[in-house]
């Protein structure tokens, strides 16, 4: 996703639907459902607007994760657990 690539990903428990905006930024497809999830593949291959408006959100979506957001809310767990301790 930080590459402008859409993801399609089956919606699994834990994980794919707390990252992936489901068309905005990729697809979730039910789980196990592989034919559906070679359709969402096919439909981004073939529709070149959709899927770089899709990677565009990506970039933009996945920053959530980067690590100038990521590393505070680690150091502040971190600090919380030594004062609680």
């Amino acid at each position: 996703m930080s590459c402008g690539i859409p993801c399609v990903s089956f919606n699994c428990p834990y994980g794919p639907s707390q990252i992936i905006k489901d068309r905005e930024d990729g697809f979730l497809v039910e789980n196990d459902n592989y034919e559906k999830l070679a359709d969402k593949l096919f439909f981004l291959i073939e529709n070149d607007n959709i899927r770089k408006q899709m990677g565009l959100n990506a970039i933009k979506n996945i920053q959530r994760y980067s690590p100038n957001i990521i590393m505070p809310k680690w150091n502040n767990l971190f600090e919380d657990l030594i004062r609680h301790k």
